[in-house]
């Protein structure tokens, strides 16, 4: 299995974006050096308990990405205000509609990515991955 710097050199970059996932470099003053890419689809429930376990890790450069496809149960607002009190460690992309799940990964990996974050993982929202 290749490593994500060995792949994402060759990636075709999104609107030049990516310049090598090796470089780490900052986004807005903002380094990305873990991003946990975490698609939701009513999660309200959930999303504070995993963001404040993630969170507690005491990990310095880590950041999360949230990917709601539209939740009616609120979770994309939820989400929203969530971020605003964890200093732009936590992002929101929302979608319009339900999109579906890979389709949510692939679009938080390009998000991330494109914010050359050195380290990219994944976990679902509905608390199953310790």
């Amino acid at each position: 299995m290749e490593r994500l710097a060995d792949w994402a050199p060759r990636c075709r970059p999104l609107g030049g974006a990516i310049q090598s996932a090796r470089l780490g470099l900052a986004w807005r003053g903002v380094s990305l050096e873990i991003c946990v890419v975490i698609p939701t689809y009513n999660e309200a429930q959930n999303l504070p308990q995993l963001v404040a376990e993630l969170f507690s890790l005491g990990l310095e450069d880590l950041h999360a990405l949230v990917v709601d496809d539209s939740s009616p149960d609120g979770t994309g607002e939820l989400a929203l205000e969530l971020a605003r009190n964890l200093g732009g460690r936590l992002h929101v992309l929302r979608r319009p509609g339900k999109q579906g799940l890979g389709s949510a990964y692939i679009a938080g990996f390009r998000w991330a990515l494109e914010r050359q974050a050195r380290r990219i993982a994944q976990m679902d929202a509905d608390l199953s991955h310790p």
